[in-house]
C-alpha cells in the first residue's frame, strides 16, 4: 500500500515517483552490504554461515520501520469511493489486461535475480573459484549495494526526468532488452566477482521500469481504485 499512499501524496506529479522510491534503493543498498559483511566476520571462524547478525539487523529495521509508518498521515480520497463497475471497466480494458500481463511477466523475471541470483554465485564461487568463498557474503552484498547504487538509485532520479519524454511502453520494451542482456552475462560468468559491473542493469530492469509502472497505473485507474491495480504491481 505504500506505493498507493505515495502516488496519493504525489497526486498530478506521479511521473515523479522514483524520486521518493530511490530512497528505499538507498537504504537497501546500504544495509545490505554492510549485513554481508558483518555475516563473513562472525562466520571466519566457522564451517558454516552465521545469520544471526542479519536477522536482529532486520527485526531492529522492522521496528524502525513500523515507527516511521504509524507516523505517516493517512492519505484519503473521499470524493469518489470504488464501485464495481468501476472495477470492472478497469479490469476487461484491453489496455489493462496487456498491462498486467506485463507485470506479471515483469516479476517473473525479477523473481529470478531476487530469489536465485545469489545461489548462482555460491555455485560458480566453489565451482570455479573458491577462494571466493571465505568473503561470499559480503560480496552478494555488494552486489545489491551495486544495484542500488549504481543501477537504481540514478534511474529513480533520472525517472520523472524519461518519463515525461518517453512513453510508458518504450520503457517496458527496454525493460525486456535489459534483461536479455542481463541473463547472457549471468550465463557466460565463471567468477563470481564478475557479477557486480553486470548488476548496473538493475537500473533499467527494475528501477526505471517500476516507476513506470506505477505511473502508469495511476493513469489509467480510476479514483478510488488505485490500492488494487499497484497491489498488484507491488
Amino acid at each position: 500500500m505504500e506505493n498507493t499512499i505515495c502516488i496519493a501524496v504525489l497526486g498530478e506529479h506521479n511521473h515523479k515517483f522514483g524520486e521518493q522510491r530511490v530512497w528505499g534503493s538507498i537504504g537497501w543498498g546500504t544495509t545490505s552490504f554492510v549485513c554481508g559483511a558483518i555475516i563473513d566476520w562472525f562466520s571466519r571462524s566457522q564451517d558454516y554461515k552465521n545469520y544471526t547478525p542479519g536477522m536482529i539487523m532486520a527485526l531492529v529495521m522492522t521496528i524502525l520501520d513500523l515507527y516511521v509508518a504509524s507516523k505517516i498521515e493517512d492519505v484519503q480520497n473521499i470524493d469518489k469511493k470504488t464501485e464495481a463497475g468501476d472495477m470492472k471497466q478497469v479490469l476487461t480494458n484491453i489496455r489493462v489486461l496487456s498491462f498486467i500481463f506485463w507485470v506479471i511477466v515483469f516479476g517473473f523475471l525479477s523473481a529470478f535475480v531476487w530469489y536465485y541470483l545469489f545461489w548462482y554465485l555460491e555455485d560458480l564461487s566453489r565451482l570455479y573459484h573458491p577462494e571466493t568463498i571465505s568473503y561470499i557474503k559480503t560480496l552478494e552484498g555488494l552486489t545489491q549495494t551495486i544495484q542500488c547504487f549504481g543501477g537504481e538509485v540514478p534511474f529513480f532520479f533520472l525517472s520523472s526526468y524519461i518519463l515525461k519524454r518517453v512513453d510508458s511502453m518504450k520503457v517496458f520494451s527496454l525493460m525486456f532488452f535489459g534483461f536479455a542482456v542481463r541473463f547472457f552475462l549471468y550465463s557466460i560468468i565463471k567468477n563470481p566477482v564478475w557479477v557486480l559491473p553486470v548488476e548496473l542493469l538493475n537500473g533499467i530492469t527494475f528501477a526505471l521500469a517500476y516507476a513506470a509502472a506505477t505511473s502508469y497505473t495511476a493513469e489509467i485507474t480510476p479514483v478510488g481504485a488505485e490500492g488494487t491495480l499497484q497491489g498488484i504491481v507491488a
